[in-house]
């Protein structure tokens, strides 16, 4: 595991950026930070606290998501908006289901 790779996907991960993101910005595949994740048990529990950080970060574009003003705003712009939200809402369900 290349530990400078490994710190810039954690802290993307933490950002909220989604792991297949992360990991092709960092220039690995996302099945090779999972079997990071399977191999080292430090690497694991940060990965899995990145996760959780990113998460919550969801949640909060889920309000942004919802007060941004509509004024001008097309029907598809609208539609745009709650597949987004709905999006989130479903992963965070997905994800962390005892929180959300």
């Amino acid at each position: 595991m290349d530990k400078a790779k490994a710190a810039a996907i954690l802290a993307d991960l933490k950002a909220g950026k989604s792991l297949r993101q992360s990991a092709k910005k960092a220039g690995v595949g996302a099945s090779t930070v999972l079997d990071w994740v399977d191999k080292d048990a430090a690497f694991a529990e940060r990965y899995a606290r990145a996760r959780e950080t990113g998460y919550k970060l969801l949640a909060d574009e889920i309000v942004d998501l919802s007060d941004a003003p509509i004024g001008g705003i097309s029907s598809d712009g609208i539609a745009h908006a709650r597949l987004q939200i709905d999006s989130r809402k479903w992963v965070l369900a997905k994800m962390l289901p005892k929180v959300y």
